[in-house]
Protein backbone atom coordinates (compact mmCIF):
# COMPACT_ATOMS: atom_id res chain seq x y z
CA UNK A 1 0.00 0.00 0.00
CA UNK A 2 1.48 3.32 -1.04
CA UNK A 3 1.21 6.41 1.11
CA UNK A 4 -1.71 8.54 -0.04
CA UNK A 5 -1.97 12.28 -0.23
CA UNK A 6 -4.90 12.05 2.20
CA UNK A 7 -2.66 10.44 4.82
CA UNK A 8 -0.24 13.36 4.54
CA UNK A 9 -3.12 15.85 4.70
CA UNK A 10 -4.51 14.09 7.77
CA UNK A 11 -1.11 14.31 9.46
CA UNK A 12 -0.98 18.02 8.65
CA UNK A 13 -4.64 18.46 9.69
CA UNK A 14 -5.52 19.98 6.32
CA UNK A 15 -9.15 19.71 5.21
CA UNK A 16 -9.02 21.79 2.01
CA UNK A 17 -7.72 21.02 -1.46
CA UNK A 18 -5.96 24.33 -2.22
CA UNK A 19 -2.49 22.83 -1.81
CA UNK A 20 -3.11 19.35 -3.21
CA UNK A 21 -0.69 19.74 -6.12
CA UNK A 22 2.02 21.01 -3.80
CA UNK A 23 1.42 18.24 -1.26
CA UNK A 24 1.58 15.65 -4.05
CA UNK A 25 4.97 17.02 -5.14
CA UNK A 26 6.24 16.87 -1.57
CA UNK A 27 4.91 13.32 -1.23
CA UNK A 28 6.71 12.22 -4.40
CA UNK A 29 9.93 13.93 -3.27
CA UNK A 30 9.74 12.28 0.17
CA UNK A 31 9.22 8.83 -1.37
CA UNK A 32 12.22 9.29 -3.68
CA UNK A 33 14.43 10.74 -0.95
CA UNK A 34 13.85 7.85 1.43
CA UNK A 35 14.12 5.14 -1.21
CA UNK A 36 17.31 6.63 -2.66
CA UNK A 37 18.78 6.98 0.83
CA UNK A 38 18.22 3.29 1.52
CA UNK A 39 19.24 1.82 -1.84
CA UNK A 40 19.57 2.66 -5.51
CA UNK A 41 18.85 -0.92 -6.56
CA UNK A 42 16.44 -1.23 -9.50
CA UNK A 43 14.82 -4.15 -7.64
CA UNK A 44 13.92 -2.17 -4.52
CA UNK A 45 10.16 -1.70 -4.91
CA UNK A 46 9.04 -4.95 -3.22
CA UNK A 47 11.01 -4.01 -0.09
CA UNK A 48 9.10 -0.75 0.33
CA UNK A 49 5.66 -2.21 -0.39
CA UNK A 50 3.63 -2.64 2.82
CA UNK A 51 6.52 -1.38 4.93
CA UNK A 52 5.07 0.54 7.88
CA UNK A 53 8.38 2.19 8.78
CA UNK A 54 8.81 3.47 5.23
CA UNK A 55 5.21 4.71 5.07
CA UNK A 56 5.51 6.64 8.33
CA UNK A 57 8.85 8.12 7.25
CA UNK A 58 7.30 9.33 3.99
CA UNK A 59 4.35 10.92 5.81
CA UNK A 60 6.65 12.69 8.26
CA UNK A 61 9.07 13.91 5.59
CA UNK A 62 6.34 15.11 3.20
CA UNK A 63 4.71 16.93 6.12
CA UNK A 64 8.06 18.49 7.04
CA UNK A 65 8.55 19.71 3.46
CA UNK A 66 5.08 21.26 3.50
CA UNK A 67 5.51 22.97 6.87
CA UNK A 68 8.98 24.29 5.94
CA UNK A 69 8.13 25.60 2.48
CA UNK A 70 8.11 29.29 3.35
CA UNK A 71 11.13 31.38 4.23
CA UNK A 72 9.15 33.13 6.96
CA UNK A 73 7.80 30.56 9.36
CA UNK A 74 7.34 30.45 13.11
CA UNK A 75 9.03 27.05 13.36
CA UNK A 76 12.78 26.63 13.44
CA UNK A 77 14.07 25.25 10.14
CA UNK A 78 15.67 21.82 10.21
CA UNK A 79 17.18 19.80 7.40
CA UNK A 80 15.45 16.46 7.93
CA UNK A 81 13.47 15.51 11.03
CA UNK A 82 15.46 13.21 13.33
CA UNK A 83 12.75 10.54 13.24
CA UNK A 84 13.03 10.28 9.46
CA UNK A 85 16.81 9.93 9.65
CA UNK A 86 16.38 7.16 12.20
CA UNK A 87 13.83 5.38 9.98
CA UNK A 88 16.21 5.56 7.01
CA UNK A 89 18.99 3.99 9.08
CA UNK A 90 16.69 1.16 10.18
CA UNK A 91 15.34 0.61 6.67
CA UNK A 92 18.87 0.54 5.24
CA UNK A 93 20.06 -2.02 7.79
CA UNK A 94 17.07 -4.29 7.19
CA UNK A 95 17.46 -3.96 3.41
CA UNK A 96 21.09 -5.03 3.62
CA UNK A 97 20.12 -8.08 5.71
CA UNK A 98 17.56 -9.15 3.11
CA UNK A 99 19.93 -8.68 0.16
Amino acid sequence: MAVTMQEVKDNLRIDHDFDDDLIKRFLNAAEKYIKDSVTLSPNREPYFADNALYDLGVILLASHYYESRLAATEKEKKEIPYGVTSFITQLEAAYMEEG
